[in-house]
C-alpha cells in the first residue's frame, strides 16, 4: 500500500493528567476541559504550520482525531493516522514539538 502525501488540517486532543499538587501543563492549544484532575486541549494545525515544543508536568494521552504527516525539524516525517492514541509519561520528550504539518 502506497501512502500519498496530502496536506490537510491536523487535529489532536491532548489530555494532561495533573500532578498531586494539582498543576498541569500551561494552556497552548484550545482548552476543552480544565479541572483539578485533567487538562484537555485541542490543537488544530493547518498545512504548513508547526507545533511548538511543549512539556507537560503530568502524564499525557494524545488522541489524533484527524491525523496527517508531521515532519520534525530534523527532517523525519511521521504519519499519524486518524484515531491513533499515544500515551506519554511525565517528563518524556516528544517528537511532536517543533514539527510541521506537511
Amino acid at each position: 500500500m502506497k501512502l500519498q502525501a496530502q496536506s490537510a488540517v491536523f487535529v489532536m486532543l491532548m489530555l494532561t493528567l495533573a500532578l498531586q499538587s494539582g498543576t498541569a501543563a500551561p494552556a497552548i492549544g484550545e482548552t476543552v476541559l480544565d479541572n483539578s484532575r485533567v487538562l484537555v486541549q485541542k490543537f488544530v494545525v493547518p498545512p504548513g504550520q508547526s507545533i511548538d515544543r511543549r512539556g507537560g508536568s503530568g502524564d499525557q494521552l494524545l488522541v489524533f482525531v484527524k491525523g496527517g504527516m508531521l515532519t520534525s525539524r530534523e527532517g523525519r516525517a511521521t504519519v499519524w493516522r486518524d484515531g491513533r492514541v499515544l500515551w506519554r509519561d511525565a517528563g518524556t520528550s516528544s517528537d511532536l514539538g517543533g514539527s510541521t504539518n506537511t
